[in-house]
């Protein structure tokens, strides 16, 4: 025969269930996000929202050779010419990650001109820039070498500034590295030799690539920083800078990629 329930047991017990059915009611939903792969992953999260992804940072560091290069200071090349470099200009993009035993991974971030897709992770390097993000990422392992591009891809490289979205390093088109038929320049310096006290602009155009070895391991949900270093000598050490017209010869991109490391 079946025990009869106690029923004084179970209203005793009500007021405690109704307590606690109120309170569930009452508790709202976390926020926050799930995937373990971002920099804020909330394991306690009861909505996925808001990831923020890791991102690529360039440490870079302006040098002459061994020396940290003096925008107000007159060096010599090979030659022995003298050059004083005022303003040096790096146009990079198209940040590739080569991570070991996976596809390359390209930055996430992306925008649309005139209706269509376009890469969002352009860098403009001046001789003050220390430090600066060129986007964002989801992978993580051992990371063999990054690659860029000096210059922008085809086509962007012919895009209007103004078409760039508010905001954008492009937008403004700074020291008009854009022109109508060429584009954007890849690289340019403004300096001065000890023959004119006028300054010289040089440009080049891209695209031209980049690889970067890395050798390191980056965590799942870990930003990455990768130093870059800008040896501006090998810029003038095999150009002539004497004579009326000082002109750069046909390696000087080649030169100016050699002089990122």
């Amino acid at each position: 025969m079946k025990a009869k329930p106690d029923l004084r047991k179970t209203w005793m017990l009500l007021p405690f269930f109704w307590l606690w059915a109120g309170l569930s009611g009452c508790l709202e939903p976390v926020e926050g996000c799930l995937d373990v792969r971002a920099e804020n992953f909330r394991a306690d999260a009861d909505e996925n929202c808001c990831c923020t992804w890791p991102r690529l940072t360039l440490v870079v560091t302006h040098q002459v050779d061994d020396e940290v290069h003096d925008p107000a200071f007159t060096y010599a090349n090979a030659a022995g010419e003298s050059w004083r470099l005022v303003r040096p200009l790096i146009l990079l993009s198209d940040f590739t990650l080569y991570f070991e035993g996976k596809a390359p991974a390209r930055l996430l971030d992306s925008m649309i001109i005139n209706g269509e897709w376009y890469r969002q992770d352009q860098v403009l390097l001046t001789r003050d820039v220390s430090r600066v993000q060129a986007g964002s990422f989801i992978e993580s392992g051992r990371l063999d070498s990054v690659s860029f591009l000096m210059g922008l891809a085809i086509p962007s490289d012919q895009q209007n500034p103004e078409h760039f979205p508010s905001g954008h390093a492009l937008r403004d088109n700074p020291y008009d590295l854009w022109t109508t038929g060429t584009g954007f320049a890849a690289v340019e310096a403004a300096f001065l030799t000890g023959i004119s006290g006028d300054t010289i602009l040089w440009r080049g155009y891209g695209p031209l690539k980049v690889t970067l070895p890395s050798d390191q391991v980056i965590a799942i949900g870990s930003a990455l920083e990768l130093p870059l270093t800008v040896n501006y000598g090998a810029w003038f050490d095999l150009q002539q800078l004497s004579g009326p017209s000082v002109m750069p010869d046909t390696n000087w991109m080649e030169q100016v990629r050699a002089s990122l490391y």
